[in-house]
């Protein structure tokens, strides 16, 4: 069983992440890199959307882990 990578990896034989703590985590680390990443390079539009996916992966991070990545 597994979850779906985001952002989509372009093989899409993995696609999928094993479905275990540290993958899990490491699922959440990615998006909310990569969303902080849109925040200071993406067009106004992306950087306005970015604030609330960075919200809300950590809000899943917190729920799930008890702590935020820094």
């Amino acid at each position: 069983m597994g979850i779906h990578r985001w952002p989509p990896n372009p093989r899409p034989k993995s696609n999928l992440i094993n479905f275990t703590e540290k993958d899990v985590m490491k699922y959440l680390d990615g998006c909310i890199d990569h969303w902080r990443n849109i925040k200071e390079t993406g067009n106004n539009y992306e950087k306005e959307i970015a604030v609330y996916y960075v919200d809300a992966f950590q809000t899943v991070r917190t729920s799930l882990f008890g702590e935020t990545k820094s």
